[in-house]
């Protein structure tokens, strides 16, 4: 259920391409992002998750609305933040294959399996905001002492090719733009 949200970047972490860097869903371009600012934007989404998910909480019926799907093919609010950590530590497992292997080859995921495999919607939503941190500074701390030429280096996933860069600059798009799923899946507007 992981929506359209990469098909707005040059590449996802599903290995989807697009040719538009602007996300319609969330307004957000990855593209914009200096490198040298991409660990402190993961840093900042992933504030973002947890914050959402606190507040949710402070709410009487919180756990339940984060639980809640909205609608068929939707996931809930705690199935989204389980996506992102995951997505998360995918790109800092997928750019170190890619920076240290002579020909590398991505594996495809299967967010749909990962959700029923990692049984998502039982997970303590608060336990997954604080991996989800975790798994940001993780990425941000493999991003930063990678120099310019690196960032270019490729691997290949599904049909096509995936670079450095857009491995981090996917990953960062999917947790601003599932953030935004999130927010609309929870019944209740939280501010």
């Amino acid at each position: 259920m992981d929506d359209d949200a990469g098909m707005h970047i040059s590449a996802d972490m599903h290995g989807r391409w697009a040719a538009s860097p602007r996300c319609q869903g969330c307004a957000h371009d990855a593209s914009t992002i200096p490198w040298v600012d991409l660990p402190s934007a993961l840093a900042d989404a992933a504030r973002q998750w947890r914050d959402f998910i606190a507040t949710v909480l402070d709410h009487p019926g919180g756990l339940d609305d984060l639980g809640v799907r909205p609608g068929p093919g939707r996931w809930s609010a705690a199935e989204y933040a389980c996506h992102v950590r995951d997505v998360l530590a995918l790109a800092a497992r997928r750019i170190e294959v890619t920076m240290l292997a002579a020909q590398p080859v991505l594996e495809a995921w299967d967010a749909d399996a990962a959700a029923v495999d990692g049984h998502y919607h039982a997970q303590d939503p608060q336990a997954v905001a604080d991996d989800l941190v975790v798994a940001a500074h993780e990425l941000g701390e493999r991003l930063q002492p990678i120099a310019e030429p690196a960032r270019a280096r490729s691997a290949a996933l599904g049909a096509g090719r995936i670079t450095v860069d857009d491995l981090a600059r996917a990953a960062l798009h999917e947790a601003l733009h599932h953030l935004v799923d999130a927010r609309r899946a929870v019944p209740s507007p939280v501010s």
